[in-house]
């Protein structure tokens, strides 16, 4: 294996440059992307006489020859390599704009390999490097054979690890956790679909005023028609609404089905191959991604599981590091795990999390003012700004009764619980949500409380990490300034070196 590695590590040092096939690459994803911006003239085409597609044809050969050759001069002027003295991974591209990227070996946070589509195709690879405040974008190197992309990134991470004496190759221990396909399937069916059984709810609520309009305009003539007439039309009104709740039934499992078949798309095969340091997440169907998370970057953890997740068994765990614009909607997802793979998971990152002796809940009041702003006000607008409460009383009051539903669970599972070491808050109505942070990983501590607030000594604190941040809301604020001074303690005594 050393000799395997030594002609890696030497070539990291050298001007490398990209495949060749990286033309072809290049050309296929510009070009595609100028399909796709000029969409409306296919419409357009389409009223048009044959000689003005042969024209638009002939404008789209002109332009991907035009993008052909800006390929092969992107492809020229792009190089990387690694600053054996300064220790940086410099990235040079731009034919008119010059533009060199530096990033210090020692702040790299990420190194993935992925290959979407287009890259599968051409057996090309795409590598992106993330470092702390750090813009993604500019931090990809797109045409990258395999065997150059595993040699950068293994010598990436491989020597900031070994600046830090962690791992030696005596010790390679490694594990495997591999998400099952059925796991997959069940987290699949059971995961973010309450978003879109409110759209859904929202097209049936306008279908059925439609409907309702149409019963309504034929009223006078079936009681002209008389009675047996005004009858059939009722059973027609029943057969109408039953067959419009099986196809809103219907569209609501077809979603349901479309979003577990992306899922399993998106995760198949999903394996994490852990070290003691780092793990490297692998998944995915058509585009497969190649993830590597130091573990002592993590900021946060955060667990949900819905109802019909904890009947089968399914967790969702969101691994958060430091935290840039670029990398926030892209914390890191483990889907579909179960209870001791969870548990496993939150113990090598953190060991044993202990019990969590401390527990504040929000105050009572804090279901009165939510139903303030979240019913009451709407009712109020529906009344006399909207002027829909009569025609709609009964869908503004199911409206109020399912809000109430709503905050009443979300109080009882809000809470904030502490130990010596650890904070986590819950949270949430259908996905219950536990967020988890290390005390010396806390970078900032917030308390607010409104000047209505002090006479019953209610307030908010929030626990800021590079990685995201924790809040509790309308509780006792004496129990707060206790937990924000607790906190500032395990801070500024803290030796741990994370970032």
């Amino acid at each position: 294996m050393d000799q395997q590695n030594k002609p890696s590590q030497s070539n990291v040092f050298q001007k490398n440059r990209l495949s060749k096939k990286g033309i072809v690459l290049f050309s296929l994803i510009h070009f595609l992307q100028v399909l796709k911006a000029i969409w409306p003239l296919y419409i357009l085409a389409l009223f048009k006489k044959s000689s003005k597609i042969e024209l638009l044809v002939g404008i789209l050969i002109v332009v991907f020859l035009f993008l052909v050759v800006n390929a092969i001069l992107e492809f020229i002027n792009f190089s990387y390599f690694v600053d054996e003295k300064t220790g940086e991974l410099i990235i040079n591209k731009g034919l008119i704009n010059k533009k060199t990227t530096k990033i210090e070996v020692e702040k790299i946070q990420e190194v993935n390999i992925q290959q979407p589509f287009i890259h599968r195709i051409l057996d090309l690879y795409k590598l992106e490097v993330d470092s702390p405040g750090g813009d993604k974008k500019e931090m990809q190197i797109h045409a990258i054979s395999h065997e150059n992309a595993m040699a950068l990134k293994e010598y990436l991470l491989g020597h900031r690890v070994e600046n830090k004496s962690v791992v030696s190759e005596n010790n390679p221990s490694q594990k495997t956790i591999i998400i099952s396909n059925a796991s997959l399937l069940k987290y699949g069916f059971t995961a973010n679909y309450v978003s879109g059984f409110f759209a859904i709810f929202g097209f049936i609520f306008y279908i059925y005023d439609k409907l309702k309009d149409f019963f309504d305009q034929k009223e006078i003539d079936d009681f002209v028609l008389g009675y047996q007439k005004q009858l059939s039309k009722h059973w027609e009104e029943v057969v109408y609404t039953l067959g419009f709740l099986s196809m809103a039934l219907g569209l609501f499992l077809l979603v349901v089905l479309i979003r577990a078949v992306m899922i399993f798309i998106k995760y198949y095969q999903f394996e994490i191959v852990k070290t003691p340091r780092h793990w490297t997440m692998k998944y995915g169907l058509y585009h497969t991604k190649n993830t590597t998370v130091g573990l002592s970057k993590v900021q946060m953890i955060t667990a949900s599981q819905n109802f019909f997740q904890k009947k089968m068994d399914v967790w969702q765990l969101k691994i958060q590091q430091i935290e840039t614009d670029e990398i926030k909607e892209n914390a890191e997802v483990i889907p579909g795990c179960n209870q001791r793979e969870k548990e496993e998971i939150v113990y090598d990152i953190w060991g044993d999390l202990g019990d969590f002796l401390m527990t504040i809940k929000p105050n009572i009041r804090k279901i009165i003012l939510t139903n303030v702003l979240f019913i009451l006000v709407p009712i109020i607008i529906s009344i006399f700004a909207l002027s829909i409460f009569e025609k709609y009383t009964i869908g503004v009051l199911i409206y109020a009764l399912l809000m109430e539903v709503v905050i009443l669970i979300s109080f009882r599972n809000n809470k904030l619980q502490i130990n010596n070491q650890f904070v986590k808050v819950d949270s949430g109505f259908w996905d219950v949500k536990t967020k988890i942070i290390d005390l010396e990983k806390v970078q900032s501590i917030r308390l607010t409380q409104f000047f209505w607030q002090k006479e019953s000594d209610l307030g908010t604190i929030t626990l800021n990490t590079s990685g995201g941040n924790l809040k509790l809301k309308t509780t006792s604020f004496s129990s707060l300034k206790k937990i924000a001074n607790f906190c500032l303690f395990k801070i500024e005594n803290s030796k741990k070196n994370w970032f």
